[in-house]
């Protein structure tokens, strides 16, 4: 074998190893295959012209060829060994160049890798810093479970255990939930599960043993919500925030007012208990939903414009908004609201919280109270006309009485004193309502048992009201006694039944009731002028026309009357309600436009168990009359004047007086007076009290009798004179002048 062979041998064999060493991948490997279709014909060519040329010359060297003979043949050699060379060099080639561009790759590729790797790093420190614990987890919907397959280093921070023991047991993160809050989370899963975003708040247990609140992000990034679904998550701790949250919905809760906070677009954000109490929905129902649902419809745009002004409001100070607000319960019932805001700022949004407070009650009681100022002022008005009517009646009454018993002759006078008498007891009468509206008629106060009361009117109820009218009574068993005045009760349901029988023209049923009531705090609260206690209630109703809102608020008022010009003074309620109040009693009306009308008069409850004896008001018509000597004391000339002609006709010798000093003077010179008529209020110091204190100090044996024009509420509440003295109420007739004087003077 020639030295040239041998060398080319060894270069093809060097060749193949470093190709076979290079193409050790089998990717490499296939890349360069394609050279082989070249190189390895080229190689056989080239191999075998090679062995044919030195067979060729072995059969020379050996004279079994001729060299003539060898020549051509040796030269064809030469041909495949020069088509051998070029096929193996043209492959070669092309291995070459595969060589170059698997270098060039590789060099892309390295620093392409350390590229990545540089970014992982990197990325891996960023993520390091993010304050939140972020991972991979998957499962599936019907399974009830999920796995989690990556976490980062922050879960540590989080719950206490370590990256590698969440990645080792795939399921102790769902294991670390509180119980509660896997029951409560088991039933939104099936909704959550189809959701491609969801957030959702649980507790967890660190591994010291509290729990935490712990916020979670989760974005579906595979399955489609039925099969295995994978989701990319991170998750936060809120726990700091929730026992804010816990701190503020204390505070909410224990302030007595409902609290409303709503965002910028007007959506409720929070509320507490009051408000779910005061509109009647749940904080579930309320939380989400627009505050307009808390609103009228018809006040929406009245409301929703004034509210909006203060989101874009500078100032942070709670406002009071005013009581120019209507809010709307549940139920769509309507109710007057007052309303103070604060603007809150949220982080970048700004939050308004309403602190609301239901003025209802208030308003009722302010519209109570300024009905009892408008009464108090009219009673004033009146008692103070009263007093002055009562004297010039007095002296009217008693000269048209002289005058009837001097004119029996001349029938024409005896008919015009006759009906001048008739309009001054009908003025008395009206001047006498006037004291009872404003709570300053003289009353004898009893203890009463109301049952027996109404037993002894009801015939004159009876041929008081219509044949049409039908009359009930409902009386309790064991009524409690009450303290009041028999002849005034007596009036005022007389007063009621005629009323009653004016709204029953069409006829119906009039039902007087009686039983034992309590009035509390809570009603005393809305009802200022009640005092809380025990009471005798009478109730008097009818199912007659009934009574609108419009006038239902004016019934009380002295002259105010929906009856015909003539048909009535307007005065009746009024007297009652004046009597009722005078009593210490309460009286309230309710009533509706053909539902009928009922009257409640809650009368106090006597501390008593006995009842007193009822004097019978039948009198005798026989007027008693006397020959004693009585003095009187009275500062009204006319008045001064009339009673002297009534006493004097009575047969009593009658001493007068203009002062109590010139009174007591007369006693210290007449040892025979056995009665004093003294009016209790008079001029020079001296009143009719001190008046009679000192003349029974000269005269122990001394009766009095004390007479006025004002009030009970003047003469007894201001100290004029004590409870339980004889009064003579201004005007007064011939003949209850005439029996006071004689009951006294008989008396004991």
């Amino acid at each position: 074998m020639s030295t040239n062979f041998t060398q080319l041998l060894i270069s093809i064999a060097i060749i193949t190893i470093f190709v076979l060493l290079w193409g050790a991948r089998r990717e490499s490997f296939a890349r360069i295959g394609n050279s082989w279709n070249y190189i390895l014909p080229g190689f056989a060519f080239l191999v075998s012209a090679e062995m044919f040329n030195f067979a060729v010359r072995f059969l020379v060297q050996q004279g079994r060829m001729s060299a003539a003979a060898a020549e051509p043949l040796i030269a064809a050699g030469h041909t495949g060994i020069v088509l051998g060379l070029l096929l193996t060099a043209f492959g070669v080639h092309r291995w070459l160049s595969t060589v170059q561009d698997m270098c060039i790759e590789s060099a892309v590729v390295k620093k392409r890798n350390f590229y990545l790797r540089d970014r992982v790093s990197r990325d891996g420190m960023l993520l390091s810093t993010v304050p939140a614990a972020l991972y991979r987890t998957s499962g599936i919907l019907e399974a009830g479970t999920s796995e989690i397959s990556f976490v980062n280093d922050k879960i540590e921070d989080l719950l206490g255990y370590s990256k590698a023991e969440f990645e080792a047991d795939s399921t102790l993160f769902a294991s670390l939930m509180h119980d509660d809050d896997k029951k409560a989370f088991e039933t939104e899963r099936r909704e959550l599960w189809h959701q491609d975003r969801i957030v959702v708040e649980h507790r967890f247990r660190h591994r010291d043993g509290e729990y935490r609140w712990l916020r979670r992000h989760l974005e579906r990034v595979g399955g489609d919500g039925t099969d295995l679904t994978e989701w990319h998550g991170c998750v936060f701790d809120i726990t700091d925030l929730k026992q804010a949250e816990a701190r503020l919905t204390n505070f909410l809760e224990a302030a007595p007012d409902p609290v409303i906070t709503t965002d910028k677009k007007g959506k409720i954000v929070l509320v507490n208990a009051q408000a779910e109490h005061l509109y009647g929905y749940s904080k579930a129902e309320l939380l989400g939903q627009y505050a307009k649902i808390l609103i009228p419809e018809r006040h929406h745009n009245h409301h929703l414009k004034r509210f909006s002004n203060y989101l874009t409001a500078t100032t942070s100070q709670t406002i009071d908004i005013g009581t120019e607000l209507v809010g709307q319960h549940k139920d769509g019932t309507e109710f007057p609201v007052e309303i103070a805001v604060n603007p809150i700022e949220s982080g970048n949004e700004r939050l308004l919280a309403f602190a609301v407070r239901d003025v209802s009650a208030r308003q009722s009681v302010e519209a109570q109270l300024r009905q009892s100022q408008k009464m108090e002022v009219i009673g004033q008005l009146t008692g103070g006309i009263a007093h002055d009517f009562n004297n010039m009646l007095t002296v009217v009454i008693g000269n048209l009485q002289l005058l009837e018993r001097r004119a029996t002759e001349d029938e024409v006078t005896g008919h015009a004193a006759r009906a001048a008498m008739d309009a001054s007891m009908r003025a008395a009468e009206l001047v006498k309502r006037l004291l009872a509206f404003s709570r300053r008629q003289l009353l004898a106060p009893k203890n009463t048992y109301i049952n027996d009361l109404v037993t002894e009117i009801e015939p004159l109820l009876v041929r008081t009201i219509s044949e049409t009218v039908n009359l009930k009574t409902r009386l309790a068993d064991e009524l409690w006694l009450a303290r009041i005045d028999p002849s005034q009760l007596e009036n005022s349901l007389l007063n009621l039944a005629i009323n009653a029988r004016d709204a029953l023209s069409s006829g119906g049923t009039l039902t007087i009731e009686t039983s034992n009531a309590v009035l509390d705090e809570n009603y005393a609260a809305q009802h200022k002028e009640v005092k809380p206690g025990e009471y005798v209630l009478v109730a008097v109703s009818d199912n007659g026309n009934g009574i609108s809102k419009e006038i239902l608020s004016h019934v009380f008022e002295p002259f105010f009357s929906t009856k015909e010009v003539g048909k009535g003074t307007g005065l009746g309620l009024s007297m009652v309600y004046g009597f009722v109040k005078q009593s210490q009693g309460h009286i309230k009306i309710y009533s509706e436009e053909g539902h009928g009308t009922t009257i409640k008069i809650y009368i106090p409850r006597s501390k008593s168990d006995c009842a007193d004896n009822l004097e019978s008001t039948t009198r005798s018509k026989t007027i008693p009359g006397g020959n004693e000597t009585i003095l009187l004391a009275e500062d009204d000339d006319g008045v001064r004047e009339i009673a002297i002609s009534l006493l004097s006709s009575l047969g009593y010798r009658v001493l007068k007086a203009e002062s109590g000093q010139e009174a007591l003077k007369l006693i210290a010179e007449n040892d025979d007076i056995a009665l004093l008529f003294t009016d209790i209020v008079m001029p020079g110091g001296m009143t009719g009290a001190e008046l009679a204190k000192r003349a029974i100090g000269s005269n122990p044996d001394l009766k009095v009798l004390y007479t006025s024009g004002y009030t009970d509420t003047t003469v007894f509440d201001n100290g004029l004179l004590e409870k339980g003295c004889d009064v003579l109420s201004k005007p007064y007739r011939k003949e209850r002048l005439a029996h006071s004087v004689r009951d006294i003077l008989d008396r004991d």
